[in-house]
């Protein structure tokens, strides 16, 4: 029983995410475009920032939506986050999160990706982006991302935890009094 509902939970998610059960297990391996055509060109350049520019934008907001993506659980960032956001909402911060980090643009805006369809979360439509990777590197589906070169995002690049700890550091001394 246990096996059925997870083969039948595993095969919701791929539907939803319009892939295959074995290209993702295999993490995109072998994966081709459900439309047949190449992938569209991702051409820009990034915006960088560091821990200060990031805590400027989180001060000058007012509703601040978090994704937690797997790298930001795999260094277990997620303690500093949780603090970040207790001190941020007593600040009178909106601050929400949703379970879930696809964040690529590429679904809905290239009907060439092998992730064309997949359900994301619209982050790119926020009046500002910051984004948390340890790199430019495409991440576990191994699809470029066009939200990093898009004009309201800023990339905050560097180790999640240590990342994650030295923006924690920066609001306490902000907003804690």
């Amino acid at each position: 029983m246990i096996g059925s509902s997870g083969a039948i939970l595993s095969y919701i998610m791929c539907k939803a995410m319009n892939r295959s059960l074995s290209n993702v297990i295999f993490g995109g391996y072998g994966t081709k475009s459900t439309a047949g055509g190449k992938p569209m060109a991702i051409e820009g350049t990034h915006t960088e920032i560091n821990v200060d520019n990031a805590i400027d934008l989180i001060s000058d907001a007012k509703n601040i939506i978090i994704t937690p993506g797997y790298g930001l659980c795999v260094a277990q960032a997620q303690y500093p986050i949780a603090e970040m956001v207790t001190l941020l909402k007593k600040k009178g911060k909106n601050v929400s999160d949703r379970a879930n980090d696809t964040v690529n643009s590429a679904a809905e805006e290239d009907p060439n990706s092998i992730i064309a369809g997949m359900p994301v979360l619209r982050v790119w439509d926020s009046k500002d982006v910051i984004v948390m990777k340890r790199t430019l590197g495409v991440g576990y589906a191994a699809v470029d991302n066009p939200i990093f070169f898009k004009e309201n995002t800023s990339m905050l690049l560097g180790d999640a935890k240590k990342t994650c700890d030295a923006l924690l550091t920066q609001i306490r001394s902000r907003y804690e009094s």
